[in-house]
């Protein structure tokens, strides 16, 4: 019985990971500047609205950018770039720690980790592709 609950619960934490590593540069932003409003005396519910106001104007500032970027070139890649690689590091990060738990031998590590690292960037040029809603 508890075998059956935990198959389904793992499969919904592993997507949430994923899910959660393609915001990895905005939530960087956001509680960088959250924990920096705090260090400077704002008040809990002051710095979070901080917080979240720098993640949503990382997105937004990055959509719109890309709306103005060429389809296809250098400058478009590298922007992409920019939120696909701390969605891939995030990514590799978990997947490495994840596989270090269960016990799997390095040299699995290391593959878990690249491929953590593809989808996490996969992932984060998925945040500046999605339609506005």
């Amino acid at each position: 019985m508890a075998l059956a609950l935990l198959i389904p619960l793992l499969g919904l934490f592993v997507w949430f990971l994923f899910a959660a590593a393609a915001w990895a540069l905005p939530l960087f932003l956001g509680l960088s500047a959250a924990f920096a409003a705090d260090r400077a005396g704002a008040s809990g519910a002051t710095s979070f609205l901080i917080g979240f106001g720098v993640l949503v104007a990382t997105v937004v500032a990055g959509r719109t950018l890309l709306t103005l970027l060429p389809e296809r070139g250098p400058a478009r890649i590298a922007f992409l770039l920019l939120f696909a690689l701390p969605a891939a590091a995030a990514t590799a990060s978990v997947s490495a720690s994840l596989s270090r738990v269960v016990g799997v031998d390095e040299w699995a590590v290391v593959v878990v980790a690249i491929i953590g690292a593809v989808l996490g960037g996969f992932a984060g040029a998925r945040v500046l592709e999605q339609p506005a809603t």
